[in-house]
């Protein structure tokens, strides 16, 4: 009766065991999505500067104000240029390019946002 009462209760451990190790499967929500903005790029300029900035900071009065990511452009053949940037949180934010262009785009967390300006 002994052996019986030992051998139920390991397998009763080991149950509660193998059932408490089974986890449902957590699917992780994405918090960040990627942009891309395709535009396009006077021949006559040998390279420009663009800049993308967070809506509030775009439109605060404090000046200067820091843009987020940057970079400089060479003058494209195909007179289009793509720019391509990765792990943004989601929200409004202001792509510039130069002084002279400002857009406003969205980046929705999970995806590629395209845009085509």
């Amino acid at each position: 009766m002994k052996i019986f009462k030992t051998t139920y209760s390991t397998l009763l451990l080991l149950l509660c065991l193998f059932l408490g190790a089974c986890k449902e499967e957590q699917t992780v929500t994405p918090t960040t999505g990627d942009l891309r903005m395709t535009f396009a790029v006077p021949a006559n300029q040998g390279s420009i500067s663009y800049s993308l900035y967070t809506e509030e900071t775009y439109t605060s009065t404090t000046r200067p104000v820091l843009p987020l990511r940057s970079g400089t452009l060479s003058n494209s053949a195909s007179g289009k240029a793509n720019v391509l940037m990765k792990d943004l949180n989601a929200g409004n934010y202001v792509f510039t390019v130069g002084s002279v262009y400002a857009w406003s785009v969205q980046v929705v967390a999970g995806k590629e946002n395209v845009y085509d300006k």
